[in-house]
């Protein structure tokens, strides 16, 4: 049939085919322009075949009656292709309206995921920006410590350069009588060292 020779053709060229003025009874008041389109895209159809169907005006019956008897012998076999490709094409829009579905869902999952990736990547800057500030923080207080420390030495410095001036003996005990600090003149009167800081009075020799 000119139908099936025009999905034939379709198929195997994967190109687009059109029957025009295909008559479906014998009395010639009903004829059909048919459109036979192979399908590439969306992936889901694609080896599939679209078959578009419209009735158009069909012209004055002729009276001649062996054209009438071949085309009545051609009829159903017309009929049952038609009916064939109404059904495929049914089966095609439900294909395509599944397809577009799985579509559908598969953007909704993509925005959602989308969605916690950016919750994620904000969540990620506030915390870096914390961290940041935190890490900020503590170079300051490490500064002020380290500025409490530089000051501490030089009253340290500034109290054993006085006593050394004052050229008197003096030796600094805590309350357990270990030695804290002594003056250069102490040397004179007891074996002292730098290294005796912290011991204790009694390890001491005169």
């Amino acid at each position: 049939t000119p139908l099936a020779a025009a999905l034939w053709r379709a198929i195997k060229e994967r190109t687009v085919v059109e029957i025009r003025g295909l008559r479906m009874d014998d009395n010639f008041t009903h004829q059909l322009d048919i459109t036979v389109e192979p399908i590439d895209e969306p992936n889901p159809l694609a080896g599939m075949v679209m078959v578009v169907f419209r009735e158009i005006a069909a012209p004055i019956a002729q009276k001649n009656s062996r054209r009438r008897k071949d085309l009545g012998a051609a009829d159903p076999a017309i009929a049952a292709e038609l009916t064939r490709c109404q059904e495929e094409l049914k089966a095609l829009r439900e294909t395509m309206r599944a397809s577009d579905e799985e579509r559908q869902v598969a953007i909704e999952e993509l925005q959602s995921t989308n969605e916690e990736l950016q919750s994620a990547n904000e969540e990620l800057t506030t915390s870096k920006e914390e961290s940041q500030s935190m890490n900020e923080e503590l170079q300051t207080i490490n500064a002020e410590l380290q500025s409490k420390v530089d000051d501490l030495a030089l009253a340290q410095s500034d109290m054993q350069n006085l006593l050394n001036s004052t050229d008197i003996a003096t030796l600094f005990l805590d309350n357990e009588l270990n030695v804290r600090r002594f003056t250069e003149q102490i040397k004179r009167l007891i074996n002292l060292r730098d290294a005796d800081i912290g011991r204790p009075l009694s390890d001491l020799t005169t």
